[in-house]
């Protein structure tokens, strides 16, 4: 499944090339809830985010997406076993941060006509694909690591996970070749025990790399 999702995300980068398709690179500010029943949650971060897309009609496009999002844990201590989010956080635990790498493939209805052809365009799109995550875990009293080095400090955990998401967003587009992204999106991924999912807005700026 992975190997596809590759493969199609290559094709849409390339497919540029042949004057249907764009690729771009953008760098966002990123607010992610992680938890939806839980009382502390992964917050604010730092995104990257690199995106094929390939025109399949006058509205509608196939989208690879790979990014990457560091944010910020709660350092809130963890009230039971199996929290953040299904990754096997320890009773006791305070959570540090989270990486998220989603890899996913969309159909994408851009939305030109509310726009009337303007320099903004809203679009709307689901799709499927799998999720690299790792959460980060501190002992419970911030004096137990005092002296530690951070490798003995930090606990790690990893899922690779198939998940689903659906996305509204709109491009404001400049004739410099840059633009701005807003979006918003809900992402359900399998984890251990339940699907868990991820609500989140971003804000970047980007700009359309250039075709061979």
């Amino acid at each position: 499944g992975l190997a596809v999702l590759v493969v199609g995300w290559g094709f849409l980068s390339a497919s540029s090339a042949r004057g249907a398709g764009t690729g771009t690179f953008a760098v966002q500010g990123v607010g992610s809830d992680v938890f939806d029943r839980l009382a502390d949650d992964y917050r604010f971060g730092l995104g990257f985010n690199f995106l094929g897309s390939y025109e399949i009609s006058r509205v509608w496009d196939l989208r690879g997406d790979f990014g990457v999002r560091f944010l910020e844990g709660e350092q809130v201590s963890q009230t039971r076993e199996l929290q953040a989010p299904d990754l096997g956080a320890r009773y006791g635990e305070r959570t540090d941060g989270l990486r998220v790498m989603p890899i996913t493939v969309d159909v994408v209805r851009r939305m030109e006509e509310w726009s009337r052809n303007r320099f903004w365009v809203p679009y709307a799109g689901a799709g499927l694909g799998f999720y690299d995550i790792q959460a980060r875990y501190l002992p419970e009293d911030p004096e137990a690591g005092v002296g530690m080095p951070d490798e003995d400090l930090v606990r790690k955990d990893n899922i690779f996970k198939f998940g689903w998401n659906a996305k509204v967003g709109v491009n404001l587009h400049r004739t410099s070749g840059l633009f701005v992204n807003l979006e918003s999106g809900l992402h359900m991924i399998d984890t251990r025990r339940r699907w868990t999912p991820m609500y989140d807005v971003s804000l970047g700026v980007g700009t359309i790399l250039p075709r061979r």
